[in-house]
């Protein structure tokens, strides 16, 4: 089994576990811990593209316990949908995005593809204010 088959096995587990649960991996030196997580980072990434909700539910590092090095992924309950506002008053409102998995994948695609916000809201026969946050957000990451 490749490297890479092996960290994408780990983050499939991952996303499987219950909000709150980790999974913690030996490993032997510091160096071998850094390109492990630099490895789950790099398959976090694609996995972005395919599935945002369910990349952005693992979180990955390091630590040391039980005198061991350990590479710990843990799944968490965070959304990128959910989010707070805090009024001039001080008060503090949750705030949804309403926007399908789907339609931010094709969202996402085409922004990679190169149209334009335009071009996109023509595609998608007009766009709610969430949805052209979401690819104006898009626009400006590399």
């Amino acid at each position: 089994m490749e490297k890479r088959e092996i960290y994408i096995a780990w983050i499939i587990k991952t996303v499987e576990l219950e909000t709150g649960e980790e999974y913690f991996i030996p490993v032997e030196e510091k160096a071998e811990q850094k390109r492990f997580i630099k490895g789950i980072q790099a398959e976090l990434k694609i996995m972005e593209g395919l599935d945002s909700l369910k990349a952005s539910q693992v979180h990955v590092y390091t630590t040391f316990k039980d005198k061991r090095l350990w590479v710990v992924l843990r799944k968490t309950s965070v959304s990128p949908f959910v989010g707070f506002k805090k009024s001039a008053d001080g008060t503090i409102d949750k705030v949804l995005l309403d926007i399908s998995s789907e339609k931010l994948r094709r969202l996402a695609l085409m922004v990679e593809d190169g149209l334009t916000l335009e071009e996109i809201v023509e595609a998608e026969d007009g766009l709610t204010k969430d949805e052209m946050t979401y690819v104006r957000s898009k626009e400006i990451l590399p």
